[in-house]
């Protein structure tokens, strides 16, 4: 097969521009871990470390959950759900009534009508 040399530039340019992607995302996931730190240990409110550092407060959140998220320990995330005991002689075994109902944001509804593992849940809600 006989490639132009401007088709191997650009092959060369589109590879390279997806190796520096990701490096601009996990840079950009490292800058702001390093606001979220440096604003945890300063003495400022969220609006006023925004402000002085020219990011939006609702970055600064974000990036604050998602922080929080990868520093969990295991335990943590065990944690996040509380087990439910249901008695299994309970009418509403019957199939007619769901016997767990999830709202989730964005107007989701999760209906369940049987016993099911947590583990189950948590895979549908994340």
């Amino acid at each position: 097969m006989i490639f132009s040399w401007m088709t191997i530039a650009l092959l060369l340019k589109s590879k390279s521009m997806e190796s520096s992607g990701k490096k601009r995302i996990k840079n950009k996931e490292q800058d702001m871990f390093r606001h979220v730190e440096a604003w945890q240990n300063s003495e400022q409110t969220a609006v006023g470390y925004s402000a002085q550092n020219n990011i939006c407060k609702s970055v600064l959140y974000y990036w604050l959950k998602k922080y929080r998220i990868s520093h969990e320990t295991p335990s943590e995330k065990a944690n996040r759900f509380i087990p439910l005991e249901l008695p299994t002689a309970s009418p509403v075994f019957q199939g007619t009534n769901p016997i767990i109902e999830v709202s989730l944001p964005g107007g989701a509804c999760v209906k369940i009508y049987q016993p099911v593992e947590a583990s189950f849940i948590r895979s549908i809600i994340y």
